[in-house]
C-alpha cells in the first residue's frame, strides 16, 4: 500500500464551527485515508458497496449519522448532532478536506 502525505483542507466556515467539525470528523480521517489509497489502486477489481459499508460503520462508530458516499471525489457525507447541515469529507489528490453540504 502506498503512503501519502495527507493534509486536511478546510473550506471557509467560522472558526468555532471548524473546531466542532474537525473534532467530529477527526476519527474518520485515518479510515478515509486508508480506503482512499486502496480504492485508487483497486477500484477496477473491488466492489464500491464494500467501501460504503466500511464508511457507514465508521460513521456510526463515531456517533455520526451516515448520509451517503461519493466515488469521485472519494468521500462520505455525514451529519453530527452538533452541526445541522451535512458535512462532506472527501479525499482527492492526496488531500483530505471537508465542506458543508447546504440543504436545498
Amino acid at each position: 500500500m502506498s503512503t501519502y502525505n495527507v493534509q486536511i483542507e478546510a473550506h471557509p466556515v467560522t472558526t468555532t464551527m471548524d473546531a466542532v467539525i474537525e473534532r467530529a470528523i477527526g476519527p474518520l480521517v485515518p479510515v478515509i485515508e486508508n480506503l482512499y489509497c486502496r480504492w485508487k489502486e483497486e477500484s477496477k477489481y473491488e466492489d464500491w458497496s464494500d467501501y460504503e459499508t466500511v464508511l457507514q460503520a465508521a460513521a456510526k462508530r463515531n456517533g455520526l449519522e451516515f448520509c451517503g458516499t461519493t466515488r469521485k471525489p472519494f468521500g462520505i457525507r455525514v451529519r453530527t448532532r452538533l452541526v445541522a447541515p451535512q458535512i462532506w469529507v472527501w479525499a482527492k489528490n492526496n488531500r483530505i478536506g471537508y465542506s458543508i453540504a447546504v440543504a436545498r
